[in-house]
């Protein structure tokens, strides 16, 4: 019903050391197959999410099951702004920790079995740690282009934890399902420390191609 007011959002706090407190709402209209989602987020009147997508799902109350029709036309549109550790805190990425400040605007068309992608995704002063190597990288700043079904990592620069050694990586990947999505990525160090832990300190130079997919990869 149109005239109902969307499910309110308001006071999310996320994080342990400075709080993100937002507002918003989130709406989801499941009609003939088709899934519609609008969701808004701000934080002190700035736009920190916005997600307005509809999406093909076929949905059965017993037994229970949804199936996402991947052949069928899907769009969408997801605008980010804001830290991205504050929205990777929903999830559980184990070793890894990434922060910085991350700008997304990427609009879906065409279905999800050959989507068609448009936009862009940079991050700002980032870093990242592996707690189980102890590989540190320190102002990070990396900027993604997606154009039809790719997605190009235009460029990606850091430090290492000493701010000494360099590390540089450009690529792509293929929005290819049935590819089991394809990737290539060009990866330079020089004088990078990639261990850091109680018995080992290794520093690498060197350039590395990267190429596979989400099955499997191989490196030279």
């Amino acid at each position: 019903n149109a005239a109902r007011r969307p499910p309110a959002v308001e006071q999310v706090e996320v994080g342990s050391d400075e709080k993100l407190n937002a507002a918003g709402s989130i709406m989801a209209h499941l009609e003939k197959e088709r899934l519609a989602v609008k969701a808004d987020l701000t934080s002190r009147g700035t736009p920190l999410l916005n997600i307005d997508a509809s999406l093909p799902l076929r949905l059965k109350m017993w037994p229970w099951n949804a199936q996402l029709l991947t052949e069928k036309s899907a769009k969408g549109r997801l605008y980010l702004s804001g830290k991205i550790e504050d929205f990777l805190d929903f999830f559980d990425l184990g070793t890894h920790r990434l922060e910085g400040q991350c700008v997304c605007n990427l609009t879906l068309g065409n279905s999800l079995e050959r989507p068609l992608l448009e936009g862009s995704c940079k991050l700002e002063n980032g870093s990242y740690v592996n707690y189980n190597t102890g590989t540190r990288l320190q102002n990070i700043q990396a900027e993604f282009l997606a154009d039809r079904h790719i997605l190009y990592l235009r460029s990606f620069k850091a430090l290492d934890g000493r701010e000494k050694g360099q590390f540089a990586a450009t690529g792509s990947i293929e929005a290819r399902p049935e590819e089991k999505f394809p990737f290539s990525f060009d990866i330079a160090f020089t004088d990078f420390s990639f261990v850091e832990i109680d018995l080992i300190n290794a520093i690498a130079n060197g350039k590395i191609e990267v190429k596979g997919n989400s099955e499997q990869a191989l490196a030279k």
